[in-house]
C-alpha cells in the first residue's frame, strides 16, 4: 500500500475502500441475479458495458496523469527527439523480420507519438524489403532527405518492385544515401537508371552486386551518368559493381571498389583476367584521369580490381597527385597495385597497404625502391619508429603471405592497430623459392633510411623464424624498446627466449640520427636488444605446449617454456637490461604456477604462485562460461540441500577447488610491474 502524501487530506479514505463504495453506489440498482424468464439479459449487459467503458477511460486518464510525473516526460521536445534519433540507429526497422524497432516508442504515450510524427527525419530511412511500409514512411518523412538502404528483396513482377522503383524515381531529388544490396544485374541497372542523370543530393553511394564486374556496358554507362550528375557525392563503395572510369567526382572523399563479396578463387581469377579485355573501363589512362579529378580524395581502396599495367609501362610520366589522401589500400593478384602506387604522389602522412597475392618479394624491390624514394624524399618525411612482421593467409586464395609494415605510432603495445590510421607502409607478398624471412626483412629494411631508429616491434604468427632468423633480425633493430609477440608457436618462442638471454653480437654502426637512439647504453650492454624494457606476449602457450612436439623429439617438462621465460627475465635483470613492463595477455600458463588468494576487497583473485606482494601486482581473471555454469549449478545444489546460500568462506573454498586444476583461459590477462614488484627479476 502506498504511503500517504503530505499534500493528501488527513481524512482521506483508502483507494480500495473509496472506489469499492463508489462502484457499489453507482451500480447497486442493477440486478445481480436475474432469471432469464423474468426479463431479458442483453439490456443489463449493455448497461455494464457502458459502465466498464467509462471506467476504462477514466483509468487511462489516471495512468496519463501518473505518467506525466515521470522524469522522461518532463524532458524538452528537442532532447526527446535526440533520444529517438539515437534509438532509431540502434534499433532500426527490420521489415524482413517484421520488427519495427524504434517505432514502438510511438505506442508509449500520446506525447511520444506526437513528437515522433512531427520530426520527419526520423522516418526518412526506408528499406526496399518486402513488408516495408514504404508509403507510410514516405508520407511521414515529408520533405526530409531520404536514406534508401537495405537488401532489394522484391523480384521483377512483384507489387513492391514497381512501387519501390516508382518511389525512388519520384523522390530522387531528395535521396541523400543509396545503400543497396542488389543481386540481379537488370534490377541494379534499372535502379541506377531511375536517377536519369539527376542525383543532386546524393552524398553516399554503396552498391553490392555480388559479381557483376565488367559484365554490362549498359550498367557502366548508367553508373557514369549517375556519378557525374551527383555534385555532392562524397563516398562511393562498390562491391561486384564496376566503377565507370574516368567518371569525374570532384567532391569525392572515399572510394572503395571490391571485385566481389564471394570467396571463390575461380571468380576472382576470372575478374582479374577480364580487366585486360575492358580497356574502356579499366585502362590505366582512364583510371589516372579519373583520379586526377578527385582532389579531395582521402581514402582509396581497390581490391582485386584496377587497370592492367604491363611491366614495360613507364608510369613516371603519368603521375597523379592526391594531396589529401590518408589511406591507400591496394590488393591484387599481380603487382599492379604496387605499380599503381608508384604512379601516385601521396603525402608522407598517408597509410599505404599494398598486397600482391601471386607475386614474390624479390620481384617487388625494383618498383618498391622508386616508390619509397618518392615518398621519403619529401620534406618532413616521417621517421618510422615501429615495425610489424607477420604471416597472414589471403582469405580468397588461401596463400601464405609475408607482411612487412613500418609506421609511426604512439601505442607500443600494439603497433599493428595503427597501420590504417597513422603514417606507414605495409607490403604483403609471397616468399620466393628458397628465400628466408630474415633475408627478405633485411633487404626491405635496407630500403628505409633510419632503419636503426625502430623503437617498437611486433612479430605475429611467424613459424618460419628460427634461432638464426631472430638473431639476424635483431641485428638490424638494436634500438628496440618494446617487443610484442603474438600467436607464436612453442618452438619459435623457445628460440626467441634463448636469443633474448644471450650476449649480444657486434653491433654494426647505427644508421639512425643521433637523436633517435639513446645516448648512452645501460651498464649491461652485452645483452641482445639492450634497450628492451617492455615485453608483451599475446596468445602464446607458455605451459603445456611442449607435450605436443613432433614424434621423435624428446619430451620436455611442461613448465620448461615458463622456466626459460623466468630465466630470461633474471638474466636480463642481472645484466642491467631489466624488463620494466611485462604483459601476458590471453596466454596459457602452467597450472602448477597458479595460486588464489583473497584480496583487500574480499574478492577471490588468481595469479602466479610466486613470492611477491599481491597488493602491488595482481592477476585479474575471467571465468569461462562453463565455469560460471558449474558454479551456478553447484550453488543451487548447496542451497537445495542446505536450505540456504553458501557463506563467503564456503564459496572461497569451492572456488579454490575449481581453480587449482585448470590452467589460465585464453580470455585472461596478467600484467606484472617488474620494477616495483621484482627488483631482482622474476624468480624461477
Amino acid at each position: 500500500m502506498a504511503e500517504d502524501h503530505p499534500l493528501a487530506p488527513a481524512s482521506r479514505q483508502s483507494a480500495a475502500d473509496y472506489w469499492s463504495e463508489a462502484l457499489e453506489t453507482r451500480t447497486s440498482w442493477i440486478p445481480t441475479d436475474v432469471l432469464p424468464t423474468i426479463r431479458p439479459v442483453a439490456p443489463l449487459c449493455a448497461i455494464w458495458e457502458d459502465e466498464i467503458d467509462a471506467l476504462s477511460r477514466q483509468l487511462l486518464v489516471a495512468k496519463s496523469r501518473r505518467n506525466a510525473l515521470s522524469p522522461i516526460l518532463a524532458l524538452p521536445e528537442e532532447l526527446l527527439v535526440h533520444i529517438f534519433v539515437l534509438l532509431s540507429k540502434v534499433s532500426p526497422i527490420n521489415a524482413v523480420m517484421q520488427t519495427w524497432g524504434w517505432v514502438r516508442v510511438t505506442q508509449v504515450c500520446r506525447r511520444f507519438r506526437s513528437i515522433a510524427l512531427a520530426h520527419s527525419a526520423l522516418w526518412s530511412t526506408i528499406s526496399p524489403n518486402l513488408n516495408c511500409p514504404w508509403t507510410t514512411l514516405l508520407s511521414r518523412a515529408r520533405d526530409a532527405p531520404l536514406h534508401v538502404t537495405g537488401w532489394w528483396q522484391p523480384h521483377h513482377g512483384d507489387i513492391e518492385y514497381a512501387r519501390y522503383l516508382s518511389g525512388i524515381t519520384q523522390n530522387r531529388h531528395r535521396i541523400q544515401t543509396l545503400d543497396l544490396d542488389v543481386y540481379h544485374k537488370k534490377t541494379l541497372t534499372r535502379i541506377v537508371s531511375a536517377f536519369k542523370g539527376s542525383a543532386p543530393e546524393v552524398r553516399s553511394l554503396r552498391l553490392d552486386g555480388l559479381a557483376m564486374h565488367g559484365l554490362s556496358t549498359t550498367l557502366v554507362e548508367r553508373m557514369h551518368g549517375f556519378i557525374t550528375s551527383a555534385p555532392k557525392l562524397e563516398e562511393i563503395t562498390l562491391i561486384g559493381v564496376p566503377y565507370p572510369w574516368p567518371a569525374f567526382a570532384h567532391s569525392l572523399r572515399t572510394l572503395k571498389i571490391y571485385a566481389s563479396t564471394k570467396e571463390g578463387l575461380n571468380e576472382i581469377v576470372r575478374y582479374g583476367k577480364m580487366t585486360a579485355t575492358w580497356p574502356s573501363i579499366f585502362s590505366l589512362s582512364d583510371t589516372l584521369d579519373g583520379l586526377r579529378q578527385m582532389p579531395l580524395l582521402e581514402t582509396l581502396v581497390m581490391d582485386h580490381v584496377g587497370p592492367y599495367i604491363p611491366p614495360s609501362t613507364s608510369v613516371q610520366d603519368v603521375r597523379v597527385s592526391l594531396p589529401r589522401l590518408r589511406l591507400l589500400k591496394l590488393r591484387h593478384q599481380d603487382d599492379r597495385g604496387l605499380r599503381l602506387w608508384s604512379s601516385l604522389d601521396v603525402p608522407h602522412t598517408c597509410s599505404v597497404d599494398v598486397a600482391s597475392v601471386d607475386s614474390i618479394w624479390s620481384q617487388y624491390f625494383g618498383i618498391l625502391t622508386s616508390s619509397l624514394v618518392s615518398l621519403l624524399s619529401q620534406e618532413d618525411a616521417p621517421v618510422f619508429n615501429a615495425i610489424v612482421i607477420r604471416n597472414e593467409i589471403d582469405r580468397r586464395f588461401e596463400i601464405p603471405l609475408l607482411k612487412l609494415a613500418v609506421c609511426v605510432t604512439d601505442q607500443p603495445n600494439a603497433p599493428s592497430s595503427d597501420l590504417t590510421t597513422c603514417p606507414g607502409i605495409s607490403i604483403s607478398a609471397r616468399l620466393g623459392p628458397g628465400a628466408t624471412p630474415e633475408e627478405t626483412i633485411k633487404d626491405y629494411l635496407a630500403l628505409l633510411p633510419h632503419a636503426g631508429a625502430f623503437r617498437h616491434m611486433e612479430i605475429a604468427s611467424h613459424s618460419d623464424l628460427t634461432h638464426d632468423g631472430f638473431l639476424a633480425l635483431f641485428s638490424s633493430v638494436t634500438a628496440v624498446q618494446s617487443l610484442h609477440i603474438l600467436h607464436l608457436c612453442d618452438t619459435a618462442v623457445e628460440s626467441l627466449l634463448r636469443i633474448l638471454s644471450r650476449p649480444t653480437f657486434d653491433n654494426p654502426p647505427s644508421t639512425a640520427p643521433d637523436d633517435l637512439v639513446p645516448s648512452t647504453l645501460p651498464s649491461g650492454s652485452s645483452i641482445i636488444l639492450p634497450f628492451l624494457s617492455t615485453l608483451l606476449f599475446s596468445k602464446v602457450d607458455l605451459g603445456e605446449a611442449l607435450h605436443e612436439r613432433a614424434p621423435g623429439v624428446d619430451s620436455e617438462d611442461p613448465a620448461l617454456l615458463w622456466d626459460m621465460f623466468a630465466e630470461m627475465i633474471r638474466i636480463r635483470t642481472q645484466a642491467g637490461c631489466r624488463i620494466k613492463r611485462l604483459v601476458l595477455k590471453d596466454c596459457s600458463l602452467p597450472p602448477v604456477k597458479l595460486d588464489k588468494w583473497t584480496g583487500s576487497d574480499d574478492y577471490e583473485k588468481s595469479g602466479l604462485r610466486l613470492d611477491w606482494d599481491h597488493s602491488c601486482g595482481h592477476y585479474d581473471g575471467m571465468e569461462s562460461e562453463e565455469e560460471q555454469e558449474d558454479e551456478v549449478e553447484e550453488q543451487e545444489q548447496e542451497e537445495h540441500q542446505g536450505g540456504g546460500a553458501l557463506n563467503e568462506s564456503e564459496s572461497s573454498e569451492s572456488d579454490d577447488e575449481d581453480g587449482s586444476e585448470g590452467e589460465m583461459g585464453w580470455d585472461e590477462e596478467m600484467q606484472l610491474a617488474i620494477d616495483e614488484v621484482f627488483p631482482n627479476g622474476l624468480p624461477g
